[in-house]
């Protein structure tokens, strides 16, 4: 059985770029963004364990069926956690012979950081952190656009996932390495080799090679593919560009976090308050502007429905023209 390497960040972090670096080592193997362990060690897997109503031999029936076996079966969670990591490790079976990793990029295991501790003892996690503000930048001009609305579908990787990535940098454990990506972008090299020293693996050149267009389903596939080497072209790129409405989320955003938290993950409180305090809109403008608690409030998730059923209907209509 082969050894894993998790890599977790928020999204928008440059998590793939980083993927894509690691899969030309000879010794990791990877794929996509699995998200296996989520339903497997978040809560309890039993009440996770669902299956599509409408398939032909009755979903709801034999979800059903499956839950009350297994609480028959296993009268203890940890039992039945150990047995389902088995099935995660069967499936994603690394040969030693060939690679030494199975590299599992899955965001939002943040939310399972402790359990992965505990149920794969011997594996390695990185931790891939970036300006709070740099990320919501990011997901307000690659997913979002002009729908603010759809920052509720972000509301756990923005408030909480933060908050689980902020926890982990004051646990010591030789088993989990934390890279900056400001530090990847501008010293890709050096970044990569203290990853691999981490990893107990040879640095390989290769690997600061993008050229090769792996196409995976999840993770930014549009932008990776245009690069053939890490760059630092998106550094600090929130304060570009910023509409009034937009300008408000950030001064939100970066309110909710708060100095201690945000000087923690390695960036100035400070001097990014002042950045917006520079470019702040007329008082007017930011009374009448919605904020980032509207955006990602209850009625927003409401609302969600609507405006993707609107933005999909345009988008056809784009693509007809």
């Amino acid at each position: 059985m082969g050894n894993y390497i998790f890599l977790i960040s928020l999204p928008r972090s440059g998590s793939t770029m980083l993927q894509k670096a690691l899969n030309n080592h000879p010794q990791i193997k990877t794929t996509s963004e699995p998200w296996m362990l989520l339903p497997l060690l978040y809560g309890d897997p039993i009440s996770n364990f669902s299956i599509n109503k409408k398939c032909v031999f009755n979903g709801k029936s034999a979800s059903h069926a499956i839950k009350h076996s297994l609480l028959e079966l296993y009268d203890s969670e940890i039992l039945l956690k150990s047995s389902l990591i088995r099935v995660y490790k069967d499936l994603y079976n690394t040969d030693q012979n060939i690679t030494k990793y199975f590299l599992d990029k899955t965001p939002r295991y943040y939310l399972i950081i402790d359990e992965i501790k505990k149920y794969f003892p011997h594996s390695k996690i990185v931790i891939l952190l970036r300006n709070p503000l740099d990320i919501l930048n990011s997901i307000l001009s690659t997913w979002v656009k002009n729908n603010h609305h759809f920052l509720a579908f972000y509301k756990i990787d923005l408030f909480q996932g933060l908050d689980c990535l902020i926890e982990q940098i004051n646990v010591e454990s030789k088993s989990v390495y934390f890279i900056r990506y400001e530090q990847l972008i501008n010293n890709p090299e050096n970044e990569i080799k203290a990853l691999t020293d981490f990893l107990h693996i040879e640095f390989n050149k290769n690997m600061l090679d993008l050229s090769n267009k792996t196409i995976w389903k999840l993770g930014d596939q549009k932008n990776i593919n245009i690069k053939n080497s890490i760059d630092n072209l998106n550094k600090h790129s929130w304060l570009n560009y910023l509409s009034t409405k937009n300008w408000k989320i950030m001064k939100n955003y970066l309110e909710y976090i708060g100095e201690d938290k945000f000087n923690k993950l390695g960036y100035d409180f400070e001097a990014a308050m002042d950045s917006l305090d520079s470019i702040q809109p007329s008082l007017l403008r930011r009374i009448i502007t919605p904020s980032l608690n509207y955006y990602t409030s209850k009625f927003s998730e409401i609302l969600l429905p609507i405006t993707t059923y609107k933005r999909n209907f345009l988008d056809r209509i784009r693509k007809n023209e």
